[in-house]
């Protein structure tokens, strides 16, 4: 409903205390820590504590590991590893997330010992990819050394006192006894075959030692590639035997170290601990990077809402600093935090998405929330999904615990389920038309009207809709102006404008009342709007000008016609889904295929259509609402405080 009023701090504490002030701050959860600048402090020099970037770089690495770890224990979750687990308590689905001392937990010593065991499962992750690694050379080496079976001489025998001996493979099509006797012309050698596979020939090479090198020639030419086998003892048979005991041996190691891990499942809580210990951390840190230390002083500004003053005062005192809470200066850019009722708050994710109101300005949220979900619901007009989108945001919202923005979105979309489920009632909307294709109901189950078969009074809805929406703006922007004591500007800029769009829908219902509202309006405008101007005709020229401004409201107004657009889409989709849907006919067949349609379609169309209408109630929202007297671009107050993905922390003492 406001922008919250900010008093801004200056803080001037021993540096020896400052991280214990810029914890407790940050557990009190009220304030945004601001870069503390030079301003106002000549001949000090001041300086950053500049050590803390590495300690932030430590701890994004260590959650990091985390997530790893946590992400490999999910993978050893198995019946095929659940003999091998020790730590049988897990969290339960959809349980709600556990509330936690931090203090308790870090004093106790569990933290320590979670990073240990964190270390530990990291140790054992990189020892299991070696040995899969391992395993996997040792494959690559075992069929390497298959083609060569039965081959009786030893390996590390390469050759007599008069010959030597080369092992090597040719091409799959090579014909060995050409090739000898090719050799028998130039050399004292001969190609003996001892194996082959689908790659090639494997061959062994005996030469007179004086020959080797022209009978290698030759081969070469032929396309012999000499082999790089292991220098051992014994025979490839052996080296095969071996292969296959390390083999053996290695996946006995592997089965070991992944029993080892999966021992470490349902460890994955004191590791969702830890890593919410570390992200607080890392907030902290940030926070602290921002002070500026002058010597033995430390110098801490930021802000903090009017309301919490108090409580920071207590703070401060506490440390014995000196401190100073002030009202914004016109320079300062204060941070801005908008408040709102359990209604309107569901709805201020959508403000964020668009831009801040500045600070001390009109924070629209509650107006827009009532006009988003009527736009919302006429958009998407239908009780089944409307039903579906409230139920499932509420489940999701029950189950999931969702927190921050993500928790107010779910709420919005729920209300905005609602709105879908009214206003489908109102104009017929039941998954489309299913009642009359699908159930043969023969009747009109709207209360009002179907806008597929009375697609122009839904026209006259939606401009109507957005008629009012874009009056309500002006209105806005009309109180604004009072408040800035602009009554002339607010009267005349504004309010004839207003005169001259309540003639107009006056004289839909009496022509002559109507066209006597908005002449009314037309010459106020006439009258006002030239009225910086010296020269009366100028000002008469400029006032008639200003009639031009009609052209932007019509393209505003007609803007809201996308409400008819998405509207029908919606529901003539749904329509053709229930249509394809019954082709089937009464028999299994026809039933089964009604389910599967039925399923597919309307989950494809409520899923495409819900994405068309957020970003086009949004839409209207900020073009055309906003833009009638929305001051943009305030700064988002960062709130300083504990930061937790899976537990809610609670921390009473200085830690």
């Amino acid at each position: 409903m406001a922008v919250t009023e900010m008093k801004k701090f200056t803080v001037i504490c021993q540096a020896s205390k400052a991280e214990a002030l810029v914890r407790r701050l940050m557990w009190l959860s009220c304030v945004d820590i601001r870069q503390t600048e030079s301003d106002g402090l000549d001949g000090v020099t001041l300086e950053r504590p500049t050590e803390l970037d590495a300690q932030i770089t430590e701890y994004n690495r260590t959650l990091q590991k985390i997530k790893e770890a946590m992400k490999l224990l999910a993978s050893y979750d198995t019946k095929a590893y659940r003999e091998h687990i020790t730590l049988k308590v897990k969290k339960k689905p959809f349980s709600p997330p556990s509330e936690i001392d931090f203090d308790e937990f870090v004093d106790s010593g569990r933290y320590e010992v979670a990073l240990s065991k964190l270390d530990k499962i990291l140790r054992l992750s990189k020892m299991l990819s070696d040995k899969k690694a391992e395993q996997i050379a040792i494959g690559d080496e075992y069929h390497g050394l298959l083609a060569w079976k039965g081959y009786g001489v030893p390996l590390n025998v390469r050759g007599t006192a008069y010959t030597d001996l080369t092992l090597g493979t040719l091409g799959k099509k090579a014909n060995i006894a050409q090739i000898n006797r090719e050799l028998e012309k130039s050399a004292l050698a001969e190609v003996i075959r001892v194996g082959a596979d689908k790659h090639a020939q494997y061959v062994s090479v005996i030469s007179h030692k004086s020959d080797t090198e022209n009978a290698l020639r030759i081969l070469l030419s032929k396309g012999f590639s000499p082999s790089n086998l292991p220098s051992i003892d014994g025979t490839i048979d052996d080296a095969i035997l071996a292969l296959e005991e390390r083999a053996n041996e290695n996946l006995e190691n592997i089965e070991k170290i992944k029993a080892q891990i999966a021992s470490f499942v349902g460890f994955e809580a004191q590791l969702e601990i830890t890593h919410d210990i570390i992200m607080t951390r890392i907030v902290e840190l940030e926070a602290r990077k921002k002070l500026a230390i002058a010597g033995s002083v430390c110098i801490i500004n930021g802000w903090t809402p009017v309301a919490s003053c108090e409580r920071v005062q207590g703070l401060l005192k506490k440390f014995d600093s000196a401190y100073e809470l002030e009202d914004p200066s016109p320079e300062d850019d204060v941070p801005v935090l908008i408040k709102n009722n359990a209604f309107a708050s569901a709805f201020e994710p959508v403000i964020s998405l668009y831009s801040l109101p500045k600070y001390k300005t009109f924070d629209p949220t509650f107006i827009m929330s009532i006009f988003y979900t009527i736009i919302f619901g006429l958009m998407f007009a239908d009780v089944g999904y409307g039903i579906i989108l409230a139920l499932g945001c509420f489940l999701a919202i029950k189950l999931l615990y969702p927190r921050g923005t993500m928790k107010k979105f779910f709420q919005m979309f729920a209300i905005c389920g609602i709105s879908c489920a009214v206003w489908g009632a109102i104009l017929g909307g039941y998954l489309g038309d299913f009642p009359s294709t699908v159930l043969g109901i023969d009747a009109n189950v709207a209360i009002w009207f179907d806008p597929i078969q009375d697609p122009m009074t839904f026209l006259v809805l939606s401009v109507a809709v957005g008629a009012i929406h874009m009056i309500t703006g002006m209105i806005v922007k009309m109180v604004i102006l009072i408040k800035q004591r602009q009554i002339f500007s607010a009267i005349f800029d504004v309010g004839s404008w207003i005169v001259v769009f309540v003639g107009i829908a006056l004289a839909l219902l009496n022509t002559k009342v109507g066209l006597i509202t908005a002449l009314t309006g037309v010459l106020m405008l006439i009258l006002t709007q030239g009225r910086a101007q010296k020269n009366i005709l100028m000002k008469i020229v400029k006032g008639v000008g200003s009639l031009y401004s009609i052209t932007s409201y019509a393209s505003d107004l007609l803007s809201y016609t996308r409400i008819l657009a998405l509207g029908l889409a919606s529901a003539v989709i749904a329509k053709v889904v229930n249509i394809i849907a019954s082709l089937g006919g009464e028999n299994i067949v026809g039933y089964l295929l009604l389910i599967i349609v039925l399923l597919i379609g309307h989950t494809l169309n409520m899923v495409i259509n819900l994405l068309g209408t957020f970003v086009h109630a949004s839409r209207l929202q900020y073009i055309e609402f906003f833009g009638k007297f929305y001051e943009e671009g305030g700064t988002p107050f960062e709130l300083v405080a504990p930061k937790s993905k899976y537990v809610l922390f609670k921390s009473k003492k200085d830690i």
